[in-house]
């Protein structure tokens, strides 16, 4: 009787590992939510020297603008604009390209469920391996 209750046991600290685990992988914090320009305030901002630096996504589609005036700073989502980068370094903007970002949702999901899932066949093997070597052997 007492085997069998501390068997409950563990199963429910599994069981509470596991969904500490998923809410981990699923409820991950959220970046902080950012100001917004559109992309014509961007290129008046820059027009009139209040722009600091800018860091351009790898894709090209996204950038995060430091203003000189405010702590902020602001995404603008670029458009095709080949004169952008001559317009920065002429109005004396730094330019900076973020690195390219690997940390998928799936690699996240998958890299914080991997011990946990580990953790699970380990206990399988440890309860159910013995149950049928005793049937085996009856």
């Amino acid at each position: 009787m007492n085997n069998k209750r501390w068997r409950n046991t563990g199963l429910y600290a599994l069981l509470f590992i596991v969904l500490i685990a998923l809410g981990t992988a699923f409820l991950d914090k959220q970046p902080e939510a950012r100001k917004t320009w559109r992309y014509s305030q961007f290129i008046q901002a820059v027009e009139n020297n209040r722009v600091e630096k800018v860091s351009i996504s790898p894709d090209r589609k996204q950038a995060l603008v430091t203003p000189k005036d405010e702590t902020s700073k602001r995404l603008v989502t670029l458009v095709n604009d080949p004169e952008l980068i001559a317009t920065l370094s002429a109005k004396g903007v730094g330019i900076d390209v973020l690195p390219q970002s690997d940390d998928g949702f799936w690699f996240k999901a998958l890299s914080s469920l991997f011990f946990p899932v580990l953790l699970l066949v380990g206990l399988f093997f440890y309860y159910v391996v013995p149950k049928v070597v005793l049937v085996a052997r009856r």
